[in-house]
């Protein structure tokens, strides 16, 4: 701070400087943070989910929409395919980075970690996966990133054990009584995670399907007699 008080105290005594001393802190703070003299050249990251179909406006899914996934919180949505190939291609002089995230039209790729942590690209993988909490009927901002098996029962750090959850929900996850389970083994099987209440009452969380396609029907499944189990 008072190296940038030094400084503004400088380019405010130069004849046409016209911004306030305050002002010159902040642009100075943003150009030694940044390596850019405006903040109009910094690069920014916006995660969009959109099909190939969609992204290279190619064939009948070309007006499918994409969705805006926040990595931390914050607003986000679905948006038209054409504005999502519109923030690609609107700032040809700073480069666009497109990272493929589907093995086929149907799944994500898998992404392992030997931290017992989320972070970094695997839980940037998980969130985009994931796009909202996992609880069904929730649908709240993903907040957490956690081991559906927990780590302390041998459960891998990986995006098949990985769910996206709320902080609520994550919380009440570790209460007596509730289970979480993976239902399915293979990368390229929707994510599918059976919960079980304290009461229990059993409901499965199925990840949402890449834009383009159609979710399937829920369906209520006789596991045993007398307990059905709804599945999505």
């Amino acid at each position: 701070m008072q190296s940038l008080h030094q400084r503004a105290t400088q380019l405010k005594a130069q004849p046409d400087e016209d911004r306030t001393h305050a002002q010159i802190i902040a642009d100075l703070f943003v150009a030694r943070l940044t390596g850019q003299i405006t903040a109009t050249h910094t690069p920014i990251a916006l995660n969009i989910v959109i099909s190939a179909e969609a992204l290279l406006g190619d064939g009948s899914d070309a007006d499918e929409p994409a969705e805006v996934v926040p990595m931390y919180g914050g607003a986000g949505g679905p948006i038209p395919a054409s504005v999502a190939r519109n923030l690609l291609a609107c700032a040809p002089e700073m480069g666009t980075r497109v990272r493929r995230l589907f093995a086929d039209t149907d799944q994500l790729v898998a992404m392992e970690s030997t931290s017992r942590t989320f972070d970094g690209l695997l839980r940037q993988f998980i969130t985009l996966r994931d796009r909202t909490c996992r609880t069904p009927w929730c649908n709240a901002p993903i907040r957490h990133h956690d081991h559906i098996t927990p780590d302390h029962a041998g459960g891998p750090t990986s995006t098949l054990n990985g769910q996206g959850l709320c902080a609520a929900c994550n919380q009440l996850k570790e209460e007596p009584g509730w289970h979480h389970k993976v239902l399915h083994h293979y990368d390229l099987d929707p994510h599918d995670v059976e919960i079980t209440s304290p009461a229990g009452q059993t409901t499965h969380s199925r990840a949402p399907d890449p834009p383009g396609l159609l979710p399937p029907e829920p369906t209520w499944v006789l596991e045993s007699p007398g307990h059905w189990v709804l599945t999505a």
